[in-house]
């Protein structure tokens, strides 16, 4: 976190990025293990993020923790 930022800016900054990060491995088609770990890793890592801030999430919390959870599975 950056001490000038608010909670909801830096929550939006990180998770974002990290969704970036896992679209464009799976935009590039590579299927080595590496990847799909890594790929795997960016969608843990944010659902990790909503884990901490889902009390202010409501219902969005658990869609979009259940589209990256499902995302992961097919992957595994």
């Amino acid at each position: 976190l950056r001490p000038d930022e608010s909670i909801t800016h830096a929550v939006r900054r990180i998770g974002t990025r990290r969704l970036d990060r896992a679209a464009k491995l799976r935009r590039a088609g590579d299927n080595t293990e590496e990847s799909v770990h890594k790929l795997r890793l960016h969608l843990k890592k944010t659902r990790a993020l909503l884990k901490l801030v889902r009390s202010g999430l409501g219902n969005v919390y658990h869609t979009l923790n259940r589209q990256l959870r499902d995302e992961g599975r097919r992957l595994a």
